[in-house]
This record gives C-alpha cells, structure tokens and sequence, in this order.
C-alpha cells in the first residue's frame, strides 16, 4: 500500500518510520532540505523536495497511485490546500489534514469532499482528551481506551510508590487475585513481552491490560490508589491548556493557572471567570508561599517550553503536589521524563500519530496504539462473521512471537483469555505486539 506523507516534521517522521517499519510504501514531502537529509539518512523511503501544494511535483510521483494522501505541515493551510489540490485533480482514496486551529474545526468545513480531506487531526484535541481521561482516573497512569469495551491498557512506571519491585508477576497475580495481564516491559531502553516468572524491577514501564474496574483495583492493590482530583495546577496558558480547563471545570474541580504572557492571563481569566489566573512565571519560587500551590492534587505543565514542563512537574510533585502530568514535544525526553517522578507525560505531536494510524489500518482495525514512540503496538480486532479463527483455541492459534493475545470482549463482557479460550465471530480481541511482530499478527487478524 502506497501512502504520500506531506510534511516531514516530528509528526510526519514519526508516522513515516512507523509505516516503513510495517512494510507500507512511503513517499515523504518537504520543502525544508536539513529535514530532508535528516529523513534520507533514518529512514528507507522515497523523499521528495519541494512545495507539498504543487501539483506538477505531485504528479510527478503518481500520487495517484496512493491509497492515503496525509497533510501534516506545520501551517494548516497549507494541509488543507494540497488536500483540496489532491482531491481535485487525483484519484487518492483517503486524504487526511493535521489541523491544529480549533477555529477551522467550527466553521463549515465539514462537507469533506467539498474541502478535500476525509479526515482532519488536531494534536491538541487528541493531547487534550488524554489529559482529561487520566485525570478522571485519579492522574496515576497514561489510559489507552478500546471501542466499545470497558477494556485498558494502563502504564505503570514502578517506583517508590509502586510496591510490587523485586517480585515475579506470577506472584503479583495470585496474591491479588485480579484478572489482569502484563502485555509489556520496557527497561533499560529493551522492550519485552514477559513470563510469568519475571520479577519487577525499580525503573520497569509495565504496560497492563484489564477490565476497568479490574484495574483500578489492581493499582490500589499495588499503591497507586485511585485518589479524586480535586484541585488542579496549570501552567501555561494555551490551546491545550484552554481545552482541558472546558473539559475539567464542570466537574467542579478547583483550577489555578499560571501563565507568564500577560495577554494570555487576561484572555483565559475573561473566558473561565470561575478559575484563579496567575501572571507569573512557574518557576518563580515565591508563588509556592504566596499561594500555597505545593499542597494541590494534580500539576499539569503544558508550556511551550519541554525542559520547563519536565523540571517544573518534576519538583512540584517533589515538594508534595500529589500527581503530575507533563507534556512533551521531543520524543527522545518522553523515557528520562517518566524516570524523574513525573507521573504520565503526554506527547501531542504521538497522539497525532495515533489518531492517523486508526484511519490507516484496514479491514476489522478497530483502534491501534503506538506504544513508546512504536516500539510495540496495541492493536483492537473485530471478529467479523464468518472469520477463519471461529472456533479456534488460543492455544492451536499461531500467534506470532513477540506477540500477545491479551483481552477479548464478548457481548459486552471482558476476559483475560487462556489457552483454551475459543473465539467467535463478534469477539472484540486486543492484541500487544512488538516491533517486528506487529505485521504478522495483522496477517493473523485482518479479516
């Protein structure tokens, strides 16, 4: 399958890389010749210079001849226009637009084949709604939900907090007797599918998958008790930020903001009047007297600024705010954030990612899940009727190494499966994948 990538950026790079490393035929356009360079040198695809809205230069590389057309520059006209462009003039089956203006989302744009995109993706809104999701869960892990299931996959970073160091997962499952399933480890910067015997390290990213309820009582079990958010920290004053104030103040929770650009302080405490804005920068030791900040429930630092947002979560939740959530842009922070106390960090340009990679997988996909910068990927499968496993026992079934069947759904139930669990045509099944597993257990799945 061919796709045309417009914009070789930390989204389009990102995306390219994880489509190369599944076997897609990837061309990636660009007009900037370092970023070009930069791909030529990382990734084995077709790399084009150039405007990504000229059409002789589209034609040039038989962009008819792509199944997905995906504009992901950093000026949203720009996306919306070489979308508009391939629309007219070519017969690409899928374009989709990255959009960050929420303003565009509001207005009629909504009659795709008249703009040209099938699809539009806003990072902040993606990044917004993870934000959201793990706050309403008590801000003590990063959630990936599943459609249609009360299925999650959860990740632990085991610390201090975490009382399960220094014993296997066999153990951890017989002493909690919660159905619940290790999918993956990440240590020390390898990724494996474990054993049951595999005893847990002070430093592990635990990737778990249960039933909701199930985990909740699993993270109690293990010390990362479920605590309300009652009062949240913000610092930075921007799109993101004003998407998670709209979706956490009418839960009543206490807001405070702090934003060093005075404009932006103004605008945000006429548009929330209910929230307490402060003009000041979060560095600023003083706020912590003045305002008693250090006694909140949640920090959530979302500057344009990741050194800042690293830092500031970091010592804040040292000084005894309870839970902390950064966000961060350069993926190669994402590992060392999460090893400095920083409870879930939240990439927007990975979310953008993620949202892309669900419209492109095909047949019976019903969600996928790039996990820590797509070394592993969790993958939601829809058992159609007819499907060549009915019947078959996950034991006779030839899952890929390197691969795991870690929850069905069935009729609105969720189980954790064993060997002799047979499936059926309508099971919801979620899989977890390493890299190089991750085009075989498709072959398996895709109906």
């Amino acid at each position: 399958m061919k796709i045309v990538i417009a914009g070789a950026g930390e989204v389009g790079f990102n995306l390219a890389r994880h489509l190369v490393e599944n076997g897609y035929d990837v061309t990636l356009i660009d007009k900037d010749k370092d970023r070009i360079k930069y791909v030529n040198e990382h990734l084995d695809c077709f790399v084009v210079e150039g405007e990504v809205t000229n059409y002789e230069l589209l034609k040039s590389i038989n962009v008819d001849d792509a199944s997905f057309f995906i504009a992901v520059t950093d000026s949203d006209e720009v996306n919306m226009i070489s979308c508009l462009i391939v629309n007219s003039n070519f017969s690409v089956d899928t374009k989709i637009a990255r959009v960050r203006n929420i303003d565009y989302h509001k207005i009629n744009l909504f009659d795709k084949k008249i703009a040209g995109f099938d699809y539009l993706i806003n990072p902040e809104v993606e990044a917004a709604k993870s934000i959201i999701r793990a706050v309403e869960y008590g801000a003590v892990s990063d959630i990936f939900v599943f459609d249609d299931t009360d299925i999650q996959l959860r990740e632990v970073f085991v610390d201090d907090d975490v009382n399960i160091a220094g014993k296997t997962l066999e153990t951890i499952r017989k002493k909690s007797n919660i159905p619940f399933v290790v999918a993956g480890i990440f240590n020390e910067n390898n990724f494996l599918i474990p054993a049951g015997k595999y005893e847990v390290k002070r430093g592990d990213h635990l990737f778990v998958v249960g039933s909701r309820g199930d985990l909740d009582h699993l993270f109690s079990h293990i010390g990362l008790k479920r605590r309300k958010i009652k009062s949240v920290l913000i610092a930075g004053g921007g799109k993101i930020q004003r998407l998670v104030i709209d979706g956490l103040i009418s839960k009543g929770r206490e807001i405070i903001v702090i934003e060093k650009d005075y404009e932006k302080s103004k605008k945000l405490a006429d548009m929330f009047p209910d929230i307490l804005v402060l003009n000041s920068d979060i560095s600023d030791e003083s706020l912590l007297e003045e305002e008693d900040l250090n006694s909140k429930d949640l920090i959530i630092t979302a500057t344009d600024n990741d050194e800042i947002n690293i830092l500031s979560a970091s010592y804040y939740k040292s000084i005894g705010v309870k839970r902390a959530i950064a966000l961060i842009d350069k993926n190669n922070y994402l590992h060392m954030a999460s090893g400095l106390g920083i409870d879930i960090c939240i990439s927007p340009k990975l979310s953008a990612v993620n949202a892309i990679l669900k419209y492109i997988k095909r047949g019976n996909i019903l969600n996928v899940y790039s996990i820590f910068n797509g070394k592993a990927e969790a993958i939601e499968f829809l058992l159609k009727p007819g499907t060549h496993l009915e019947g078959l026992k996950i034991k006779d079934c030839p899952i890929p190494k390197d691969s795991v069947i870690v929850a069905v759904n069935r009729d609105g139930k969720s189980y954790i499966p064993d060997g002799n669990f047979a499936f059926k045509s309508g099971d919801i099944v979620i899989t977890f994948a390493l890299k190089d597993a991750i085009k075989d257990i498709e072959e398996l799945f895709v109906e």
